[in-house]
Order: C-alpha cells, then structure tokens, then sequence
C-alpha cells in the first residue's frame, strides 16, 4: 500500500471506506500537520477529482455522492479531534460567533465545512449551519447567534439569486456578509454586485478579509432594475419553466436515453444560471454555462444538438424576458 497520505486518502474515498480516509485524516493532524494542509492536501483535492470524474461520465451521480458523504463525514472527524486536542485560540473572536452557511438550495455543503474547519483552528468561534439554509433559518439564526459576520457559500452560479436573499437578510440587522465559493468569479465583481459586505477568493484569504470587516453594515438597497426584476420573476417560475423545458428537450434532443437524462438534468441550473446572470450584470456566467454543458454532453457521446435542444427550450420558456433572451442568445 502507497505511503502517500493523499493518494491512501483518495483510494479510501474511492471504495467509500470512511474508517479508513477518517484514519488517514485524523493521523495527519495529531502528526501536527495543520488542520488546512490536511484539509486541501486531501479532501479538497479528493473533491477536486470526484467532480472531474462525473464530468467526464467515468462516476454515476450516485458514486459522487457517495464519495463526497466519505469526505463530510472526515471533516465532522477533524473538527472534534481538533477540539479533542485542543489546537485551536479559542480567544480569537470568542465573543461573537461567525456564522457559515450555505445558500438556499445550495447542496454542496463540503466547502463551508471545511471553511468551518479552517476558521476553527484559527480560534474562531464558529456556528455551523449546514446546506441549503433557508433565508427563514438564517433570519432566526442571526437574531439568537448575533454573530460578528455571516458566511455565506456558493458553489454553482444558480445559487447566485439566493446569495442575494442572505445578504439581504443579514445586513436587515447589520450584520457584515462575506461570500465566496466557485460561483463567484476571482476577482469578486459578483459579490459586489450582489452587496456582499466582502469577498474571500480562498479560505487563505478569509483571515485579512475578517480583520477589515466593519462592525456593523448598513442594509442593502433592494435590486429594481429590469434584469434583477426578470431574474426574480424566472426564479419564481423555476419549476413549471425547468418541468416543460426538460419535457422539450427529452422530445426533441438526438443523444441515447442516458445522456439525455443527463444533460436534461442540469436544465434547473441553466434557468438559474441565466437568473444569476442578469442579477449579477456578468454576462459570462452564461459563457460559462455554455462550455459546461457542451463538456457533460461530449462526455456522454452526445453530439451539439442535444445540448442545443436544452438552450432552444430555455429560449421559449424564457420568451416575455428580454434581458434574459438577449443573454441566451448571445452566449
């Protein structure tokens, strides 16, 4: 067997051995090695894999779940040994609480806990929320919890509209919001837009970026635009319009059975995709979307008109939204 810790890790992960990738992880650290070396050394470069791997149609949806489940459920391991052996300053922040959440309907959760994980050992005091946090749950949160700053993660650009809700909600009671995760372009252009108090490109980044955070945050001015407002109204309509296009594309796309459940699987998050282009003004969100469609369709043995049958049946639900059109059809 490799001595290599990474490579031990990921052929735990790959044969779903959580006692093994926990062993592997929990050594490390009483080794001394800090808790975000072995956090990106690897379970983010395990993740890394896992999602390169459905990408390329080599795992099921079903055996990236699994693996990523193995890799939570690591990451629950290291906070309490961490706390376990006491590594981390817990005077750094100890008054007031930095609350991580994900967006609402955001389901990939592995980020933010290992951003938990990192703020931990750093002295943090950190309230964890979990996936999909609705903007009902982090209200309540924020009004028992009064943390110093609310974290807000988003890993697909379709999560971009519901970002907007938690900002919203947080600086309705002055909290700071700081978001990040790869929905977000490198240089934060989408954060700004979206009213983000601050943008942390990386979990390194995150220490400097918690120093300059204000006290307390005025509340975001409401997005009233013709484009924020479409992006609104599409999202209402998310599941009658995701449920007739999706039909649509099952009719006319060209691809075997497989691919096309596939490819019709990710029309949601093209519709809010497209919802987080028009309220973020980034146009190459939908450029993006674009080339990551065309991946999973070549990947899957589907030829250009099945994913062109997703975009044509995403133009007519899309047909009283004008913005929305111009984005699509210039992608």
């Amino acid at each position: 067997m490799t001595a290599d810790p990474a490579e031990r890790y990921w052929a735990a992960v790959s044969r779903n051995d959580t006692h093994e990738a926990r062993s592997v992880a929990t050594s490390l650290l009483r080794e001394g090695v800090p808790m975000p070396t072995v956090l990106e050394g690897l379970v983010g470069a395990a993740q890394r894999r896992i999602g390169e791997l459905w990408a390329s149609n080599d795992w099921s949806v079903a055996r990236e779940h699994a693996a990523t489940a193995v890799s939570e459920q690591v990451v629950r391991s290291l906070r309490e040994e961490q706390a376990r052996l006491a590594a981390a300053d817990r005077s750094v922040g100890a008054d007031r609480p930095l609350l991580v959440v994900c967006a609402e309907r955001e389901w990939h959760a592995l980020p933010a806990m290992m951003l938990s994980a990192t703020l931990e050992h750093a002295g943090h005091t950190v309230q964890y929320l979990g996936a999909d946090v609705s903007t009902t749950a982090l209200q309540g949160a924020l009004l028992e919890a009064a943390p110093r700053a609310a974290l807000v993660s988003a890993s697909l650009s379709s999560s971009l509209v519901y970002v907007r809700r938690h900002v919203e909600a947080a600086t309705s009671v002055a909290v700071p919001v700081v978001v990040g995760g790869s929905a977000f372009d490198r240089d934060g252009v989408r954060a700004l837009r979206l009213g983000a108090t601050a943008f942390a490109a990386s979990a390194a980044d995150l220490e400097s970026t918690l120093a300059a955070l204000p006290t307390y945050v005025e509340p975001v001015g409401p997005l009233r635009d013709d484009a924020a407002l479409e992006a609104y109204a599409i999202m209402a309509e998310l599941p009658s319009f995701s449920a007739d296009a999706v039909a649509r594309v099952r009719s006319d796309a060209a691809a075997d059975a497989v691919a096309v459940e596939a490819i019709a699987d990710q029309v949601p998050h093209v519709f809010g995709s497209v919802a987080g282009a028009l309220l973020t003004g980034d146009s190459t969100i939908v450029a993006e979307i674009t080339e990551w469609l065309d991946g999973v369709g070549r990947a899957r043995a589907a030829d250009t008109t099945t994913t062109q049958a997703v975009w044509s049946a995403v133009e007519r639900q899309l047909g009283e939204f004008p913005h929305a059109l111009d984005l699509v059809r210039s992608r």
